[in-house]
């Protein structure tokens, strides 16, 4: 099966009752809804400078969620259709498989990446610090590292449980509440600011913001390796996950602990 072939397969296994054009449709108002509700309250509370710390804050975190969003409900469809026992029966290893079908999801938060941005930029005159894009970029391909460690967790987590939706909605919730996408975690208690270093994504949206404001990219760059460190542990653990869930999938004959 040729890639494109395989990529397509896959957007209709993630989005099986959606055509592309009520897909694009679905991904513009989404966030434009959400843009404006949360734009409405910063402006009310300290007004444009607050209301670009939320923006930024609000376009990275729709990519991470769309992410690994797309991806379980890629594995619902797929345990709901009664294919995923077939996946982790094929003597292809179910890592292999994993990482190609994290390929749509990582599309399509690139796809709403650039639909956030212009929305804020159009309606709310936002704009990346262009003399520093190439730091940006690269920052956002960190981003990604710790998208896809976190995305492999989850998928692995999809190999044996039925429901993850707790799963998926604890870690935005986390990445959400700490690491700054409404606000900076040094307004969170001591503890709590501490433990928001650790929390993916974090270090990387703070980095940008630095970015974005001008500074330099010597004061980023510990940022940036926190990132890198955490992505790097966050794929190492869900390797390790998807190996060793489907050796308890394979021994127990079943795909869910909860049968």
């Amino acid at each position: 099966m040729k890639m494109h072939e395989f990529v397509y397969l896959s957007f209709k296994s993630t989005y099986p009752f959606t055509s592309f054009s009520s897909f694009l449709i679905n991904r513009l108002a989404a966030p434009l809804i959400e843009f404006i509700f949360w734009a409405t309250i910063a402006l009310s509370i300290l007004g444009s400078e607050y209301l670009h710390f939320v923006l930024l804050g609000l376009i990275i975190f729709r990519t991470t969620q769309t992410c690994l969003t797309g991806l379980v409900s890629m594995l619902r469809a797929e345990r709901f259709n009664g294919t995923l026992e077939l996946i982790v029966a094929t003597p292809i290893n179910s890592l292999t498989i994993l990482f190609y079908k994290i390929i749509v999801p990582f599309l399509d938060s690139l796809l709403t990446m650039l639909i956030c941005f212009t929305i804020s930029n159009i309606l709310f005159d936002f704009t990346f610090n262009y003399n520093q894009f190439n730091y940006i970029f690269i920052a956002i391909c960190i981003l990604y590292f710790s998208i896809i460690g976190i995305s492999l967790i989850i998928g692995s987590i999809s190999l044996i449980f039925s429901n993850t939706n707790l799963f998926l909605n604890l870690s935005l919730q986390a990445i959400a509440v700490l690491g700054g996408v409404y606000f900076s975690p040094t307004l969170l208690p001591d503890f709590l600011e501490v433990t928001s270093k650790y929390i993916p994504t974090s270090n990387i949206l703070l980095a940008i913001r630095i970015l974005n404001e001008g500074g330099s990219f010597e004061s980023i760059y510990p940022l940036m390796w926190n990132e890198v460190v955490i992505g790097f542990t966050l794929i190492l653990l869900g390797i390790y996950l998807v190996i060793l869930l489907e050796n308890i999938s394979r021994k127990m004959g079943k795909l869910s602990l909860e049968e």
